[in-house]
């Protein structure tokens, strides 16, 4: 069994898409940075990514944007275990 104290859990990626589906701009500006921030301490990498990719199906362009770049990173972070 894995070491869960560190990693956000499913509520809070729940409740980022659920701010990114809203209207409100503030808030998904806010879920956004929450998600970038996540990125950057490298936590719980596939999760993030897999929320970042259907943040990208949703077809906002904000969205679509930030969360690109975000998925950038992952990859380049991924990219350098590896390579």
């Amino acid at each position: 069994m894995s070491d869960k104290s560190n990693t956000p859990n499913d509520d809070e990626f729940d409740n980022l898409i659920k701010e990114l589906k809203g209207s409100d701009k503030k808030l998904k500006k806010n879920a956004l940075e929450i998600l970038e921030e996540k990125a950057l301490n490298n936590e719980n990498i596939t999760k993030a990514v897999i929320t970042l990719e259907k943040l990208i199906l949703q077809k906002d362009e904000y969205i679509w944007k930030k969360s690109g770049d975000i998925l950038a990173y992952y990859f380049q972070i991924i990219f350098n275990l590896f390579f």
